[in-house]
């Protein structure tokens, strides 16, 4: 029992932290589009401006994606 209280708490925290990331991810892409600014300009609390704008690259790959297999 209390191994399994420690699996779960320790995998609830690693979803937390990821959770945690992908908001501030999405917020940078928010920020950019929001204020019009280039993605060099992405302030450093929404995590490093490459990784924002790979981040918005994917998201864009994935809805491309869905939007493609919904056509057959």
């Amino acid at each position: 029992m209390e191994l399994h209280r420690t699996l779960s708490s320790s995998a609830e925290t690693e979803y937390r932290k990821a959770s945690c990331k992908l908001r501030k991810l999405m917020n940078g892409i928010l920020y950019v589009v929001m204020t019009g600014c280039t993605w060099k300009n992405v302030p450093r609390r929404y995590g490093s401006k490459s990784t924002v704008h790979r981040f918005h690259l994917y998201c864009l790959n994935m809805v491309s994606i869905r939007r493609f297999s919904m056509n057959f």
